[in-house]
């Protein structure tokens, strides 16, 4: 099935989450409230992250940051009233700390513990990278996204895995849907390659799949899918590393890795 990006007011076409044949509205992503500025420019990927993509300068600034006309009306208040609320509420916590070490080289612990709300997050996350798809399909991540969705207490199902890690970066990174190595440097092969959506934003970074049950050493923000929808527990977030991941990680080719992309892909910077 196919949404829009930022198409024309008026047009109808297919939701991404409840599937309704109707006018579609704007999803912001990151979403409002949360710590990331709204002036952005906006670049498809392979443009900003190729020599010749950069070179044909075709990028475009927007004062509202970077919105999907792909979800309904009711879909769109359903994410923002509760889940992105507190999404940001999570986001915005962890920002004060990155943004404290960032200006004041302020010593911090290598985790950190922040109150947030697991479920509402994990769900936020999953309906903004399905509403970042232009392009739809029924493969097991995004049938499992709607059906979570659909339902205003739903958990988050088994297999789907939420990774998140610290994002110290300006630039959002939104690929909802890319092939990658489950184990990059492992070689490929059909056993060891999986599907995932990334969306990257100051200050976490996520990686959602229901390919694989660890990546690198993320932590697992799914391992709190047995928590209720409104449950308030202490999150750990990794402050620091011994090797910080750069902002491209791991959705580029270094360390071994190998990409498949389709049409689902948009980066910008703040």
């Amino acid at each position: 099935m196919r949404g829009k990006l930022v198409v024309d007011n008026g047009e109808v076409f297919f939701c991404n989450i409840c599937q309704s044949r109707t006018t579609l509205t704007r999803d912001h992503i990151p979403p409002k409230g949360g710590p990331q500025g709204r002036n952005v420019t906006i670049a498809r990927f392979l443009q900003a992250r190729t020599a010749a993509g950069q070179a044909q300068h075709l990028r475009h600034v927007s004062q509202s940051g970077l919105m999907y006309r792909t979800i309904c009306g009711r879909c769109n208040s359903r994410l923002g009233r509760f889940d992105d609320r507190a999404l940001n509420d999570f986001a915005n916590r962890v920002a004060r700390y990155v943004r404290a070490q960032q200006n004041s080289r302020l010593w911090l612990p290598e985790a950190v513990t922040f109150k947030g709300k697991p479920t509402r997050i994990m769900r936020a996350i999953l309906g903004h990278a399905l509403a970042a798809k232009v392009l739809t399909s029924n493969d097991d991540l995004t049938v499992l996204t709607r059906q979570t969705l659909m339902d205003d207490c739903a958990g988050i199902p088994e297999p789907v895995e939420v990774f998140y890690w610290v994002y110290p970066y300006s630039t959002v990174c939104i690929v909802p849907e890319v092939g990658m190595l489950k184990q990059p440097g492992a070689g490929y092969s059909p056993d060891n390659f999986g599907f995932f959506g990334i969306i990257k934003y100051f200050p976490i970074g996520y990686l959602v799949t229901t390919d694989v049950r660890r990546y690198a050493d993320l932590d697992r923000m799914s391992a709190f899918r047995t928590c209720g929808i409104d449950d308030l527990v202490d999150i750990p977030v990794r402050m620091r590393r011994d090797k910080p991941y750069r902002p491209t990680w791991p959705d580029d080719d270094h360390d071994g890795n190998c990409l498949l992309f389709g049409a689902n892909l948009v980066l910008h910077d703040s």
